[in-house]
């Protein structure tokens, strides 16, 4: 039975709203940072995945905090805690060490973020990409319609599959794919190629040239459908991964898409695509 994860939601966490880790105060906007406990106030505590009401956040310096709980009693030294701060759909993500507890009152130190492990690509692997426009996404806000990864992927009999795929499905309720989503990755409206990879994540290099869309234009995309083929000396592995846009990067002749993928690929099934990747380079 493959995993449905309700496409609303993933949607409203990936792609609507943006998650940036941050590993100081001091990299936060300078709006930001001028009101900074005007943002204290408001900032959301989460301590093994439940939310914590607290009384004070204060800076000591731009990489540590002190924060006053009501109850310090659940709190354990060298455990992580996050800090989010959130200003519209943009979310300031502090992840934090408990480094001392003393009465209701807990001292944290700012880790620098932690980033998927990229798998830098040689040779000239092609990305075919289709693009949704936001007027047409906009549907798969209903909360009745799921995403899933379907795959033949099988620890079990993972040596003797010549071709491993991967592809990502929208489909509804009585599990059908969705035909406007179906006719929409059928489409390549651009084409590039693959730079690195990681587990949840991917960056694609496009000929500026190629570019027919400006930066407003790029405000109206609202997913992208990433179609790609990694060969490797033992077999081949296919992907359909619909995607995130979450930065641009400009260099030379050159423009850079650096996507997040909306299902990250699970740590077992990761380990095995890096195995066969060995003609890569880690970075």
């Amino acid at each position: 039975m493959l995993e449905r994860v309700e496409l609303s939601k993933k949607i409203t966490l990936s792609v609507l709203q943006r998650n940036i880790s941050l590993g100081s105060l001091e990299y936060l906007p300078t709006h930001i940072k001028q009101n900074l406990d005007f943002h204290l106030k408001k900032a959301i505590l989460l301590y093994s995945q439940h939310k914590v009401e607290y009384l004070t956040i204060k800076p000591i310096t731009g990489n540590s905090l002190e924060i006053q709980v009501f109850d310090s009693s659940k709190f354990e030294i060298g455990k992580i805690i996050l800090i989010i701060l959130q200003e519209g759909q943009i979310r300031y993500i502090f992840q934090c060490l408990v480094k001392k507890i003393e009465n209701n009152r807990l001292e944290v130190e700012i880790l620098p973020p932690r980033y998927d492990e990229r798998i830098k690509i040689s040779g000239n692997i092609p990305v075919f990409m289709s693009i949704m426009q936001k007027n047409i996404g906009n549907q798969f806000l209903q909360s009745d319609y799921y995403l899933i990864r379907e795959s033949n992927f099988d620890i079990k009999f993972f040596e003797e599959t010549q071709e491993i795929y991967f592809y990502d499905l929208v489909i509804d309720n009585q599990n059908n794919v969705d035909p406007v989503f179906k006719n929409y990755i059928s489409k390549n409206n651009l084409m590039g190629v693959l730079v690195d990879i990681s587990s949840g994540g991917a960056c694609v290099k496009v000929p500026s040239l190629l570019l027919s869309f400006s930066e407003e234009d790029l405000n109206q995309l609202f997913m992208f459908y990433l179609k790609f083929e990694i060969p490797s000396k033992e077999k081949k592995i296919k992907f359909g991964l619909l995607s995130s846009l979450r930065n641009l990067r400009y260099e030379q002749n050159s423009t850079y898409f650096h996507f997040m993928f909306l299902l990250s690929f699970k740590n077992e099934i990761w380990k095995k695509i890096k195995s066969l990747l060995t003609f890569s380079t880690f970075v």
